[in-house]
């Protein structure tokens, strides 16, 4: 199956939603799942480097963070992605 997952960080550097999503992810890929991740890109090369390190079967994708108009802005990217794509779940 393909699962996109929506997270407001990831990985993990401040709070539980980057921790979630990292655990549900692997936890997904474990099981034969595709999943794709999307979540803020963030101003250093941190988030770059934990990339590297995930299975290919997880995907990173990156939206640049806008804190006023975000969530009007995200949501017309992701529905880009969904409809692109075509999830079979999407988890927010």
């Amino acid at each position: 199956m393909k699962i996109l997952i929506i997270s407001s960080e990831f990985p993990q550097f401040a709070g539980g939603a980057g921790v979630y999503a990292y655990y549900l992810s692997k936890g997904l890929c474990s099981l034969g799942n595709e999943v794709t991740i999307v979540t803020r890109d963030y101003e250093d090369n941190r988030q770059r480097d934990f990339d590297k390190e995930l299975p290919d079967s997880i995907k990173v994708i990156r939206l640049k963070f806008i804190k006023l108009f975000f969530l009007l802005i995200w949501k017309k990217k992701i529905l880009k992605i969904i409809n692109k794509n075509h999830y079979d779940f999407v988890i927010i």
